[in-house]
């Protein structure tokens, strides 16, 4: 009759953690496999298409929603209040779902480079209270 080999407390616990460690290299290699599919392909859609003045040009920043889904930007050229510029000095625009699955745009604003700035690049943001605020590169009481 052959008799049961003990095997001491550090062995086991040397053969439980080669155990333990071969289980999560498998795990992890299992994860690395699935996070490393292909990506599918990103498609966009245009919502609206800008035709310079009056309505605007060049939407260069991001957009903001407000709470009933409208988006909110700003297009660096474009409106119909800059004399200096013939392509205009800029809008603050808003697009609103037209229940046809399309877009209307509505320029909130149009500047002239004055004392009101011109050629605003970034986006807009809205305070807590719905106050929608900007910037523009140039212009304003300073020049």
């Amino acid at each position: 009759m052959m008799s049961a080999r003990r095997i001491g407390p550090l062995k086991l616990l040397l053969k439980l953690l080669r155990v333990r460690t071969l289980a999560l290299a498998f795990l992890f290699s299992a994860l690395l496999l699935i996070a490393a599919h292909r990506a599918q392909a990103q498609t966009g859609t245009v919502l609206y298409n800008f035709t310079g003045a009056p309505d605007g040009d060049n939407p260069d920043a991001s957009l903001v929603f407000d709470n009933a889904g409208n988006l909110y930007g700003t297009t660096a050229y474009g409106g119909n209040a800059c004399p200096s510029d013939p392509n205009g000095c800029g809008t603050v625009f808003k697009l609103s779902p037209n229940g046809s699955g399309g877009w209307d745009e509505t320029v909130l604003y149009s500047f002239s480079a004055g004392a009101d700035g011109g050629y605003p690049l970034a986006n807009v943001i809205f305070d807590g209270i719905g106050n929608l605020y900007g910037t523009a590169d140039n212009g304003g009481a300073n020049g």
